[in-house]
């Protein structure tokens, strides 16, 4: 690390013959024979297994932009790109040395390593996850490889879009965030950067069943590729409406992505809740759920006013999460408060009406706050919402709901809101 920060052609060249002589220096392969996997692959950052001075060496010379080093740093990660015989740590610093090299000898490098990894659970079971959730994380190794080609703004990653979208992971557990997670942002971006957007948000229009659109085969057999785990598994019109909301910021594609929502809006759910079997479960995904929860947020992040009345109306006439009855809860249904199915959707559309910022969303979002039949996720978004939208004549109304609000998260979130009102104020 103090060579990373010195400097000069000695410690290039030092660093460099370090890395090459011991790059091979893999003890995982055996300690994953002692039966190492799944909840048993934990150790610390001091365990023998976890040759930290390697990664340290490896990362200086992306700090100190060593372009002789490319070739093996490349190469490190092709080498450590099969999770049975890797030595993922090292592939990482590997791929963030690349990222900080100023040479696009280090994209090629990049981009034929990204296209050589395999399925994206693989790795995320090498660093411990449980089988139950390897499809929920994303593979730490994909994550930096895309991160690295985002510092370098490579715009010559279009070979391996489908790869991109593949990595991307997609779970039921995961559709809890309102708007994109890192993941997939940075995918996003990087996707966007290398001309795709069209193809792109054209073949997951197309799975929404957009007549219009104009599909792109090889990108509509990755999104189709669906990794399934205990959560359940996704459909092709869940995982085309996710990807379409972390690619798509062209605003010209909103009239479409409003009436994909507002199709999606009238499908029914008869999915029955089993209480009776256990862990309570979900007989399928509710399709409805998951692609309005998605496409609520495709349209937050356009912003666009004249998604507002669409997405008011939902607001207005869809039922809360409650309306169908609660479990007992004496029951072992107990963990869930309403009957409602997850995701939450409509805790997307309140999100989305804050990032649009329009007015005429107050009311309503001031009503969902104060009836308990909506579910907490909702609740607490339209509360977010109304901090975004920031109309000052709803204050007294926030002030009257925090002083006793009998939900601890949604009340701090109600009186953050006052705060930053005072903040503007002052």
């Amino acid at each position: 690390m103090a060579l990373g920060h010195i400097g000069g052609n000695a410690a290039r060249d030092a660093l460099r013959e370090y890395v090459m002589a011991h790059r091979g220096d893999n003890p995982h392969p055996a300690w994953r024979k002692e039966g190492h996997r799944g909840d048993a692959a934990r150790f610390n950052s001091l365990s023998p297994v976890n040759p930290r001075t390697y990664q340290a060496a490896t990362r200086s010379l992306g700090y100190l932009r060593d372009v002789k080093s490319i070739p093996m740093l490349a190469e490190i990660i092709v080498q450590n790109s099969d999770p049975e015989t890797a030595n993922l740590f090292l592939a990482e610093a590997a791929a963030e040395a690349l990222g900080r090299m100023e040479s696009a000898l280090a994209d090629k490098g990049l981009i034929q390593a990204f296209a050589n990894l395999g399925a994206y659970p693989r790795y995320t079971r090498w660093y411990g996850d449980h089988d139950a959730l390897m499809s929920c994380h994303a593979s730490p190794l994909h994550y930096f490889i895309t991160q690295a080609l985002d510092t370098r703004q490579c715009a010559d990653a279009m070979s391996i879009v489908p790869h991109l979208i593949r990595s991307v992971p997609i779970d039921p557990d995961r559709a809890l965030f309102l708007g994109n997670d890192d993941c997939e942002t940075l995918v996003g971006r990087v996707i966007r950067r290398n001309g795709a957007e069209m193809n792109v948000v054209e073949t997951c229009l197309a799975i929404l069943g957009d007549p219009q659109a104009s599909p792109n085969e090889v990108i509509a057999d990755a999104i189709s590729t669906i990794h399934r785990c205990w959560a359940g598994e996704p459909t092709p019109e869940n995982r085309a409406a996710q990807i379409l909301s972390l690619v798509c910021r062209d605003v010209e594609y909103e009239p479409r992505i409003r009436e994909a929502f507002l199709r999606y809006r009238e499908k029914k759910n008869n999915i029955p809740r089993l209480f009776d079997t256990g862990i309570p479960v979900v007989d399928a995904l509710p399709i409805k759920n998951w692609v309005c929860f998605y496409l609520a947020r495709t349209l937050g992040n356009l912003t666009q006013s004249q998604s507002a009345d669409a997405l008011l109306a939902t607001l207005r006439e869809e039922p809360t999460e409650a309306a169908t009855g609660r479990p007992d809860p004496l029951g072992v249904g107990v963990m869930f408060l309403h009957n409602g199915l997850t995701p939450c959707w409509r805790a997307a559309v309140a999100w989305a009406l804050g990032r649009i910022g329009d007015r005429r969303a107050v009311a309503v979002l001031l009503e969902i706050v104060a009836d308990l039949d909506n579910a907490t996720d909702t609740r607490y978004a339209a509360v977010e919402a109304l901090g975004k939208i920031g109309d000052p004549t709803s204050v007294d109304a926030i002030r009257s709901l925090a002083q006793d609000y009998p939900e601890v998260s949604t009340r701090r979130a109600l009186l953050r809101v006052l705060y930053e009102f005072g903040e503007a104020k002052q």
